[in-house]
């Protein structure tokens, strides 16, 4: 039986089946395609990757050679069973992700409050800078007639970046009004309870 493609693909392979569910494709179509969706937003990927990824679906019968010729692969009928059911699952359930900037909100009483602030003031730039480049990619996809299953990611992702932009500017709004403020490395009282 196949492996999971997310048990040693991880994205990439995942992202390489889908891309070969609309068309037989070879790896450099592929790598074309990868870049031109801004896959690299989204997968960690480059050529050395994409080769052994591509190995490896071969080897668990996910992909298979469609014109040896030209190197064309497509997926199999367990490669399209194992991407159907991979992405039915992970569209289904709720994964909490550990990022960076959880840690560093949960570390950021360690640091005098300006620190803290200028660095907020920065990651506010960021995400105003990211959410108009995603809503460009939006409209344009969506001028071009391309079908939203194509950019609902791109939406998505705007969508937490606004959310994030939102809570970030006002948690600033009241660092600025003196409502959150802290001494650095100060321990509390008692032990924080965790949230």
């Amino acid at each position: 039986m196949p492996h999971d493609p997310a048990d040693r693909h991880e994205d990439l392979g995942i992202a390489l089946l889908a891309l070969l569910t609309e068309a037989p494709a070879t790896p450099a179509t592929m790598r074309e395609h990868l870049v031109t969706r801004r896959h690299d937003r989204v997968v960690a990927w480059d050529d050395a990757a994409l080769a052994a990824a591509l190995d490896h679906l071969a080897a668990d019968g996910l992909v298979a050679a469609t014109d040896p010729a030209t190197g064309a692969l497509s997926p199999t009928t367990a490669g399209r069973e194992a991407l159907v059911a991979w992405t039915a699952d992970t569209l289904a359930e709720h994964v909490p992700s550990r990022p960076a900037f959880d840690l560093a909100l949960l570390t950021a009483h360690a640091v005098p409050p300006v620190v803290a602030r200028e660095a907020f003031a920065r990651r506010l730039a960021e995400l105003d800078d990211a959410t108009g480049q995603l809503t460009t990619r939006i409209r344009t996809s969506s001028r071009r007639g391309l079908s939203e299953a194509y950019w609902m990611q791109a939406d998505h992702r705007r969508a937490l970046l606004v959310a994030e932009f939102t809570w970030l500017s006002r948690l600033v709004e009241r660092m600025d009004a003196g409502e959150l403020t802290w001494e650095a490395g100060d321990a509390p009282e008692s032990p924080p309870e965790s949230v």
